[in-house]
């Protein structure tokens, strides 16, 4: 027997599963089941639906994919379009039902689900283009993050909790529809924990790809020098003159410089180093006299290899000095 309005109690269950800051509730998958569960036995469809994407996932309660597909099915005979969630395993009837979703009811899950398939080629011929657009749905229908199933907020959380696969995911799709950090964080993830759930692509490989698209981004150029610097497998030959410098004929595009200029010290840090296996201390100078003129403590690494170089370069002089006086004194 349902205490009061169901669709009231639905709403109770969505507060208690997303969280709600503003009433003061932690999100709470186990009660939000609750709550749904008692509005589907009062007729929301809705609710139904919730229920199916729960049991599903595992969301607040043990994962079971055959109950999911029953509340699904309840939810789409009773015309609710968010739960057009590929009833029975058939991608191709899948496809079909996400189309509808979206189309209807303009639902941001499924346009989700349709970037899904049309990513992975579920049911339909795999399109990157067509797979973009979906994802573009849901970024501009989300007027929020938190109630969005993937987002950079939910990307950082399980990288926190060393769930790597998952935070690539979330990255990787938000890079996608053109957000600069999400591409950076993708990209230190593949580079860094060589972490590859859903492609055959070199991890490497797809890191610069991520890296390239946002340039904008002074991470992303830096990462780019060490592409070059380090000589990335599948993805960069080693080649410091990319990493540092313009090449009029080659077109090399000096990621560290152009990092630089955007204030970020690691990649004046790591030219200076560059530059001193090249025996350039003249530039290697300069690149970390730029970085120790940045706010503290980001210029930290730079202080002392700066320091030691104007001493070194005081010393040169007054050897220089004394020669010269010694050379005149001779004669």
């Amino acid at each position: 027997m349902c205490r009061g309005n169901p669709e009231a109690v639905h709403r109770l269950g969505e507060m208690h599963f997303f969280g709600d800051a503003q009433a003061g509730l932690p999100a709470n998958p186990a009660e939000a089941l609750r709550h749904f569960e008692e509005a589907a036995a009062n007729g929301v469809a809705h609710s139904l639906a919730n229920l199916g994407l729960m049991y599903a996932n595992g969301m607040g309660v043990e994962a079971n994919p055959e109950r999911a597909v029953q509340y699904f099915q309840q939810a789409a005979d009773q015309g609710n379009a968010f739960a057009g969630t590929g009833v029975n395993q058939n991608n191709s009837l899948a496809f079909y039902h996400f189309s509808i979703a979206a189309n209807e009811s303009d639902s941001r899950q499924a346009y989700f689900n349709l970037g899904i398939m049309h990513y992975k080629g579920l049911g339909t011929p795999r399109s990157c283009p067509l797979a973009v657009q979906a994802f573009r749905q849901v970024a501009w229908r989300a007027g929020h993050f938190d109630d969005a199933l993937l987002s950079p907020e939910l990307g950082h959380e399980a990288y926190t909790r060393r769930d790597y696969p998952r935070a690539l995911l979330h990255y990787s799709i938000w890079a996608l529809v053109g957000v600069p950090q999400a591409a950076c964080n993708a990209g230190f993830l593949l580079d860094h924990v060589h972490t590859q759930p859903f492609d055959t692509t070199p991890p490497l490989q797809l890191a610069k790809s991520l890296y390239e698209s946002a340039k904008a981004d002074p991470e992303a150029l830096r990462k780019l020098g060490h592409c070059h610097r380090d000589g990335w497998a599948h993805a960069c030959t080693t080649n410091a003159t990319a990493a540092l410098e313009y090449d009029l004929y080659m077109g090399y595009p000096r990621y560290y410089a152009q990092a630089g200029t955007l204030h970020d010290s690691e990649a004046l840090y790591s030219a200076g180093m560059l530059y001193t296996t090249r025996g350039d201390w003249d530039k290697a100078h300069q690149a970390w006299n730029v970085c120790r003129s940045h706010e503290f403590p980001t210029n930290i690494p730079c202080i002392l290899p700066a320091l030691a170089l104007d001493m070194w370069t005081g010393l040169a002089w007054m050897w220089t000095s004394l020669h010269d006086a010694i050379v005149v004194y001779s004669i």
